[in-house]
Order: structure tokens, then sequence, then C-alpha cells
């Protein structure tokens, strides 16, 4: 889609790298762009490019907090009784990024902490004119892609695309 818009974001933010998939595609079709991963687990799963071992929160967020590893999340209420809770450290993703070139593309896949990065990237966003999020509900709220939209909607994104076999959702700039 952002090829069909002629959009050539400078610097692509990965928050939540996962498995770091996207990051081939991403360097094959944009291979100047500037690549940034922000995740609080140390394995970086070959990723290349800038990384940041932190949890990207909202301004306020004291500076660690729990990460459930076994549901890849700051955001688990049953951390304690999963395996591997772990403490890591926070950053927001104006921090983080906040000297890469824009336009950035953001890329979101925080398990149910979206909208506390989101909320910690308020000078990126403005530079921003595409993000994907990887947006499902979970077990501590039934409306949480309601919510989302609606943040996303008052930051001057519309939803693009729905992907209707995954949990993806591509937001484009008013």
């Amino acid at each position: 889609f952002m090829r069909e818009y002629s959009y050539r974001p400078a610097s692509i933010i990965s928050v939540g790298v996962g498995h770091a998939s996207e990051r081939d595609i991403w360097q094959w079709l944009l291979p100047d762009a500037r690549l940034l991963g922000i995740d609080p687990r140390g394995n970086k799963h070959g990723w290349t490019g800038e990384y940041v071992q932190a949890a990207a929160v909202a301004p306020g967020t004291p500076g660690e907090v729990t990460y459930c590893g076994t549901c890849q999340s700051i955001k688990c209420d049953k951390a304690a009784e999963h395996r591997r809770p772990f403490t890591v450290k926070t950053t927001t993703v104006d921090i983080a990024a906040g000297h890469l070139p824009a336009p950035h593309f953001l890329w979101l896949d925080c398990e149910g902490g979206e909208l506390d990065a989101l909320r910690g990237a308020a000078g990126i966003l403005r530079q921003t004119k595409w993000l994907n999020a990887e947006v499902r509900e979970r077990a501590w709220t039934s409306t949480y892609a309601e919510e989302f939209d609606a943040f996303m909607r008052a930051a001057g994104f519309k939803l693009h695309y729905a992907h209707p076999g995954t949990v993806d959702r591509l937001y484009r700039r008013r």
C-alpha cells in the first residue's frame, strides 16, 4: 500500500521485534531506510539495524516493568503464574527513535502494549503517515480494538486496511 501511495519512509521503527520476519521485506523494498527495533527481549532474532532492549511505554511509566515471557507482554496480569516473568527497562518511542530521519513507518506488535507505546510516540507520530499494528482482543479488555481505533482517529489516522486472516491493521494519516 505504501508503494501504491508513493510513500517512502526514511526510517522504520519496529516496536516488538518478534522474529523480525518483516525486516527482510523492508530491507528489500526500502534498502535506504534506517531500521530501529525496540523490544524487551535480548534475543534479536537476526535483527540488523539499531536495537533498543526495552519495553516501549507511555510517558510517566516507571523505569522498569514486569515482562511476561509466556504472553510476550508487559500487560499480562498473570505474569507471576506464568513461566519466565522478568524485569525489563522501559523507554518511550520518542526517546528511542527521536534521532531518526523522518518520515517514519511504525510497526507495532506489543501484545496489548500498543496504546502505551503510541502514547510515548507523540513526536514520532506527527512525522508518520503509515502505521501497522497487530491489534487483538486480550483477556484484560474486550474493547481493545475499539480503543485503539479511537486513539488512531484522534491522532489523525484512519483505518486503511484490516487483514481478514490476521490481527494486522494498517492505518494511514488522513
